[in-house]
């Protein structure tokens, strides 16, 4: 080979290898880039609460690209915070890592723990900023939340007490003390939260007009009350329509006006010329049961043009049993709908008609069309909750589970669902998932634990995890009680009361649940007099089986 061969070959070679050298930079960048526009994309997402699923996998797929870059792990932990606040802890612990300690980050951390009632996690990252000196308000607002997820509302009001009556505090802080003293059950903190509220009602700037809408939904308002919520919607400047809307609803369901003159109020602020307005209308009349006024303002042959307006109409339809009309509709051609909600109608109607098979085969398909999409399962979910198909919902609440994005909303409403239906065996089948899920979890562990002593199940196992939780976090009253429950199933009864030397139970902003426990293990112990004050206005509606069941065994004395 000549010598000017071999030189020509080692340019060549020579140039290759530096065109490799130089690639690796260049694909790196292109990773990072990438990586960004698809986190940027992701967050962007989230403002459409159907498209979760997509901004998860394009968070996703920016974390798998980029997993040290501070924006990508933020857009996950954001994305994952509307679906699991469990799962996002762990990529705000990640950001916080390579933000060296941004503030932002560990408040985020810690409004998640407290979403996802990982208690001790919150107060870890709470701690540092000393929330009982602090002037911070987010810091006092989730300090407040901390206390409030723990039930100690007096405490957490009490903080609140001086900070609230400073002129410019955020409206949140205001509905995060009325919420505290609605939660607590004690009916002087209930009455100080809705006086308070109500002072600032009076007020005719933006924090009054949010003061009043607090108070409009507030169940058990006496009628001074009333009538003074109805004052302020008459006299506030900043009423808007949908307050006004609220309110009526309100009024219709205390029976304050008779309600064709609601209606009529109501309708008169309404464009029904516009669709979007018609389409607004016509839902609050199927939400105030008055469907037959529906049909009088959306006519069919408008709705086929319209998804939202023919779903309106259908429901329209379904409020007055008209199933046979719904079927007929559906079997048209013309449906503006995706073949999972004409699949949903078409079972409603034959479970309605008594077509049990051909219900059954219906939602087959539904779930079938929905089975990867979180929106749409969400949706199911909720429809067939509603109407009491609670084997569906549930088959819908564990597809969600299996979904990463939707696992914690999958599992959490399941658990709702099942506390609802005060069905204990649903309860600890739906917390071992959790348990499974999230087995670092202190207050999943504390709830099998104490769902499986009120079963009378594993019960040397749950007191082990019951005082290993105690040891760990001394003050969280909810560890107590399972405890001494478990104490009281394994009857070591003297042992049970000893859990609560030291603490003052403040037993009126109990849970009629925690009440319950405590009471018996008071009247075991033959303190019968502070059982009785402790078991006395307990609502048992409120009990699962096996807690009724002690409250029918240990519950107050004949008087």
């Amino acid at each position: 080979m000549s010598r000017r061969r071999i030189i020509i070959l080692s340019i060549i070679t020579g140039s290759i290898l530096l065109m490799g050298v130089l690639a690796i930079p260049g694909y790196r960048m292109f990773k990072a880039w990438r990586a960004q526009n698809l986190a940027a994309e992701a967050v962007s997402l989230l403002e459409h609460a159907d498209q979760l699923g997509e901004a998860w996998q394009k968070a996703n797929s920016a974390y798998f690209l980029a997993p040290g870059n501070l924006d990508v792990v933020r857009a996950m932990a954001e994305v994952l915070e509307k679906g699991d606040p469990a799962q996002a802890i762990e990529y705000w612990e990640h950001a916080f890592e390579l933000s060296e300690g941004a503030r932002e980050d560990r408040l985020a951390i810690i409004n998640n723990a407290i979403l996802s009632n990982q208690l001790d996690v919150a107060r870890d990252y709470l701690a540092p900023l000393n929330p009982e000196a602090t002037r911070d308000l987010d810091v006092l607002e989730l300090y407040g939340r901390f206390l409030g997820a723990d039930g100690r509302y007096g405490e957490a009001m009490e903080m609140l007490d001086p900070v609230i009556q400073q002129i410019d505090v955020e409206e949140s802080l205001h509905a995060l003390y009325l919420a505290l003293s609605q939660a607590s059950r004690d009916p002087v903190l209930y009455q100080r939260g809705l006086g308070h509220v109500m002072e600032l009602a009076k007020r005719g700037d933006a924090i009054g007009i949010k003061s009043l809408r607090l108070l409009i939904p507030l169940p058990d308002k006496t009628p001074a009350q009333q009538e003074f919520v109805n004052q302020r919607m008459e006299k506030h400047p900043l009423v808007e329509r949908d307050d006004r809307i609220q309110w009526a609803e309100q009024k219709l369901v205390l029976g304050l006006d008779e309600p064709a003159a609601i209606v009529q109020d109501i309708g008169s602020q309404f464009n029904l010329q516009d669709p979007d307005e018609l389409a607004a209308y016509s839902r609050w009349l199927n939400r105030i049961r008055q469907p037959s006024q529906v049909e009088g303002v959306i006519p069919l042959e408008l709705a086929l043009t319209r998804k939202d307006l023919f779903l309106i109409l259908m429901d329209a339809y379904a409020y007055q049993g008209k199933w046979e009309a719904i079927q007929e509709v559906m079997e048209g051609k013309r449906i503006p709908l995706e073949n999972y909600l004409k699949h949903i109608f078409m079972a409603r109607t034959f479970l309605e008609t008594g077509s049990e098979r051909r219900a059954k085969l219906g939602w087959q398909k539904v779930r079938l069309e929905v089975a990867n999409d979180p929106a749409k399962l969400q949706l199911y979910a909720q429809y067939t909750r509603q109407l009491g198909l609670y084997d569906e919902a549930r088959l819908a609440y564990e597809r969600l589970a299996e979904l990463p994005i939707s696992q914690g909303y999958g599992l959490q409403q399941r658990l709702e669902m099942e506390r609802q239906l005060k069905n204990t065996e649903g309860i600890q089948e739906t917390l071992e998932a959790m348990m499974f899920a999230y087995p670092l979890n202190d207050a999943v562990k504390n709830d099998l634990a104490y769902v499986n002593l009120l079963r009378g199940e594993d019960i040397d196992n749950s007191v082990v995890r019951a005082r290993e939780l105690i040891e760990k976090e001394p003050t969280f009253f909810a560890h107590k009680i399972t405890l001494a429950l478990g104490y009281f199933r394994s009857d070591q009864i003297e042992e049970a009361l000893r859990v609560f030397d030291g603490f003052s139970v403040p037993y009126q902003s109990l849970s009629a649940s925690w009440r319950v426990v405590f009471g018996t293990v008071l009247r075991a112990n033959a303190q019968d007099d502070l059982a009785d004050a402790v078991f006395r206005g307990i609502d048992a509606r409120l009990l699962l089986p096996e807690e009724l069941a002690l409250f029918e065994s240990y519950g107050p004395r004949p008087s």
